[in-house]
């Protein structure tokens, strides 16, 4: 060993020492190291303070490798030091030029030596920082590298390890400026730049379809030849994800990366996975469109590095860039503000969100939202929205309705949507900078939207503190339901004064008012958003479509089904004019449309409504929750049309989702489960249709506190599947419960289960109490305005089927003809077009004219056969009744 390398194993050491100790008894041994050797303390002082500024954040023998590494680099000492190591032979190679440093060792140029020329990269890490991890890992590193082939990754050549033991590999020699210096010698424009780092993300997603993560992407890792082809360096760090024996190595402080580019998950020492790329890729498009890195301020200091990631949001370089315009009075070296359409800036920012898991998920799919973007089709990241935040907070939060969590989820929403409005505002303000007055009147409601976002803030902690029991006044709310009303009181009164923060927060209480089932309450405050909305905006602006869907919701609900109507007509045609266009709020009102189109019996219009809103959602938010509507009515309508394994596919689908998002016991897997039971019922596996609906009971009563609707469906499903598999009894009792639950709620949700009561009632031979309950079930159609809603049309089949066993036939016979003409004809309708016929059949043979009675059956039959199969609980029944009016016949001849 020369004497040289002998003071680095001595500064190696001392190092290693001294990143164990807090800076007071590293100063303390600092100190007595000085009293022996001035000089060496004077170094160590100095590649103490070169660590500082270089943020590297490991620990043990590989921090003070790189910390080494670097000073060798800069150094006169590092100079003699590669004069030594020139000239040696590696393999077939013979070093010729030091390029630099890397995290993990040296990089040289190396020429082949043999029977061709050849100029390499070679990387080696020399012997005096050795170790056995070391060398593990860099064994580690050859064995990923020769898993990459592509054109846009440097090849691995060669490797091994030199006699001295100095581990080593050649690479591809790659010339070329680094991605950033590339794009700016050449004054690229935004597409070009795009464009370029399309091809990185294309290297990278090869690495990672081998379970490789790069870990440590930056310009100086990703050089552009003249040709402008990408060649991505130094995958010497990744981690093989399939590796178990690289959690050894990594997992006890082995963290090299440029914190500048590294993913929140990284720094902290979390897990690392493909969304640590996407953070990394995301930085590097930013630097290319913006001038400077996304987190520029990041401190080299780990301690405040980490501390300060919990304050760090998701960046826009939009939003960096006019500010770079504002502060430099116009200059600028890369694009100009207006340069950044508003899907690349949300793309951008979708690839640098600090949580993992709202990022692109691998560089696969961040290269093909840039290819949508180039293409000039819908990407499929969305901007933040209050209905996104108020989505996390539920799937965190496991919420019931009318909970604190319900409490908070409105307040966040209005909070979310103030800060929104602030920063279009802020927006505005800077685009109109060329009209003085425009500028001065937008900058107004910027500094108006950022006071409002202030009153939004204090008026949500101040409801809290209302309802926490350790802080509130004497007189204060005891419970968080009443803070809540006692929040919407407030709502009304202190903040009239700013009525568009007024109608946020109460369109927000609004949503909660209806999930609670209080859809009087709820309708007031969508009208007094909507009007606020109208007033602020006008009429036609995206802002009101928000009021209108939650309206039309309520209003059919509360069978106000020509408000209804109205409400989500207009909220569709607002969102089709809007310039731009918002493709998911369309697809959410279209999700609204479908709904209304089916209830009303226009099934072909739903399912046209519908799936236009499933591919709305496909094409701009893939794989997101908010899918989940317009899948669950997309399957249910494909399941009504005889489609069952598109219908399951799509329901697997949403059940999937609804899981992932939030979790096996959210109430929103209440609409899949009942149509999935709905579904069972039409293949005819009776047992599992049962079993879905009782979890379905169970999770609307666990969800849902009191009255509701969906409770309330559930225990007439359940009443009628226990009455038809014989236990009678506790079906009524379980309708009965039903009835009068939607009696409380209002409208005409009883009109199902009276239904239902009707045909319990029936089973029992109770004809006059089943036919009072179908008398009470046409009442409330006819009152609801629903005589032509084919659940209606229905009821009147099945009323008329009682009136011809209680020896009303003529009547019967008008109710049956009357309905057939009422029903759509929609060929899915095959249950309801049966019972329209069988009471037909019935009403014929109570009038004596039993050929027609049997024809008529027979038809039955045979439709039921078709639409459920010859096994089937309703197919076996309408054999039997055929089979009994034929004896009826015989009787009467």
């Amino acid at each position: 060993m020369t004497m040289h390398e002998s003071r680095w194993q001595r500064l190696a050491s001392l190092l290693d020492e001294l990143f164990e100790l807090d800076a007071p008894a590293c100063a303390a041994r600092l100190a007595q190291i000085a009293r022996e050797d001035a000089a060496l303390a004077s170094e160590l002082q100095h590649l103490l303070a070169v660590d500082e500024r270089n943020g590297v954040l490991d620990a043990g023998v590989v921090r003070v490798a790189a910390t080494v590494m670097s000073q060798l680099a800069s150094s006169a000492a590092d100079g003699a030091g590669a004069e030594a190591v020139g000239g040696r032979r590696f393999g077939h190679y013979i070093l010729t030029r030091h390029l630099g440093t890397g995290g993990m060792g040296e990089v040289w140029r190396a020429e082949r030596v043999g029977d061709f020329e050849q100029a390499v990269a070679i990387k080696l890490i020399r012997p005096l920082l050795d170790s056995p991890a070391l060398r593990e890992r860099f064994a580690r590193e050859r064995q990923i590298l020769a898993r990459l082939d592509h054109p846009g990754i440097a090849r691995l050549l060669d490797g091994g390890v030199n006699d001295d033991g100095t581990p080593w590999y050649a690479m591809e020699f790659v010339t070329g400026s680094d991605i950033v210096r590339f794009a700016d010698d050449r004054t690229l424009g935004v597409r070009e730049r795009v464009e370029l780092l399309l091809q990185v993300c294309d290297a990278v997603a090869h690495a990672q379809t081998q379970l490789i993560v790069h870990r440590d992407l930056k310009p100086s890792n990703i050089l552009v030849d003249a040709q402008g082809r990408v060649r991505v360096l130094d995958f010497g760090i990744a981690r093989l994800l399939d590796d178990s024996g690289t959690e050894a190595l990594t997992g006890t402080g082995v963290r090299v990366f440029s914190p500048a580019y590294a993913a929140p998950e990284q720094i902290r020492g979390q897990a690392v996975g493909t969304a640590a790329d996407v953070f990394a890729l995301g930085a590097v498009l930013f630097e290319l469109l913006v001038g400077a890195p996304p987190h520029p301020g990041r401190s080299a200091s780990p301690e405040r590095l980490i501390a300060d990631l919990a304050n760090e949001t998701a960046p826009h370089p939009g939003r960096a860039l006019r500010e770079q315009i504002r502060d430099t009075g116009g200059s600028r070296t890369t694009a100009a503000a207006s340069d950044i359409p508003a899907d690349l800036d949300t793309l951008v920012a979708t690839a640098l969100q600090p949580d993992p898991a709202r990022r692109y998920a691998d560089a696969r799919c961040l290269g093909d939202d840039i290819r949508r973007w180039l293409d000039g089709r819908p990407i499929a990241a969305q901007p933040d929205t209050a209905s996104y935040r108020m989505r996390k907070f539920v799937a965190r939060h496991r919420f019931a309705v009318g909970s604190a969590s319900a409490v908070l989820l409105a307040l966040l929403g209005g909070l979310a949507l103030a800060l929104w409005q602030a920063r279009i505002a802020q927006d505005h303000a800077v685009r109109a900078n060329a009209e003085a007055q425009r500028a001065e009147r937008a900058a107004e409601q910027a500094r108006a939207q950022v006071a409002r976002t202030g009153k939004v803030k204090e008026f949500m902690v101040s409801i809290f503190i209302a309802a926490d029991p350790m802080r509130r006044d004497a007189d204060a709310p005891q419970t968080v339901a009443q803070a809540f009303d006692a929040a919407l009181e407030r709502a009304r009164t202190e903040l009239s004064n700013d009525p568009v923060l007024q109608a946020d927060v109460l369109d927000d209480f609004g949503e909660i008012r209806a999930n609670q089932g209080r859809f009087d309450e709820a309708t007031a405050l969508f009208e007094q958003a909507l009007a606020v909305a109208e007033k602020e905006y006008g009429p036609d602006h995206p802002v009101a479509a928000e009021s209108l869907v939650n309206l039309a919701v309520v209003a059919e609900i509360t069978d106000r089904i020509q408000d209804a109507n109205r409400y989500i007509q207009r909220a569709v045609a607002i969102l089709e004019r809007d310039e731009g266009g918002d493709p998911v709020a369309l697809a959410a009102a279209l999700t609204s449309l479908a709904a209304l189109q089916h209830t009303q019996g226009d099934r072909r219009a739903a399912r046209a409504s519908s799936d236009r809103a499933l591919r709305l959602y496909r094409q701009s938010i893939p794989g997101d929750a908010r899918m989940i509507p317009a899948l669950s009515n997309s399957a249910l309508l494909a399941s009504e049309a005889g489609e069952y394994p598109l219908a399951q596919a799509l329901f697997g689908e949403v059940m999937a989702l609804i899981e992932r998002e939030h979790g096996p016991n959210s109430p929103t897997l209440w609409p899949a489960l009942t149509s999935l039971a709905q579904q069972e019922y039409q293949l005819g596996n009776i047992a599992q249709e049962q079993v879905l609906t009782e979890r379905a009971l169970a999770l609307a009563r666990t969800s849902f506190t009191g009255d509701h609707p969906w409770t309330a469906a559930s225990l007439a499903q359940l009443g009628l599947q226990r009455a038809h598999r014989g236990d009678v009894s506790e079906g009524i009792a379980l309708l009965d419960e039903s009835i009068t639950m939607f009696e409380r709620l209002g409208g005409s949700g009883a009109i199902s289960p009276l239904r239902y009561l009707s045909i319990a009632r029936n089973l029992v031979g109770d004809h006059d109490a089943a036919l009072t309950s179908l008398d009470r079930a046409v009442s409330l159609c006819e009152q609801a305005g629903r005589s032509e809603n084919q659940l209606c049309v229905v009821v009147r089949a099945n009323h008329a089927m009682l009136l011809a066993r209680t020896g009303q036939a003529e009547r019967a016979l008008h109710e049956a003809e009357a309905a057939a003409r009422a029903l759509s004809d929609d060929p899915a309708l095959h249950s309801e077009r049966g019972q329209i016929m069988e009471a037909r059949a019935a009403a014929l043979s109570a009038l004596g004219r039993h050929d027609l009675a049997l024809a008529e059956q027979d038809a039955v039959v045979t439709l039921l056969r078709k639409g459920f199969g010859d096994e089937h609980p309703e197919t076996r029944r309408v054999i039997a009744a055929r089979a009994a009016l034929e004896q009826a016949a015989g009787a009467a001849r």
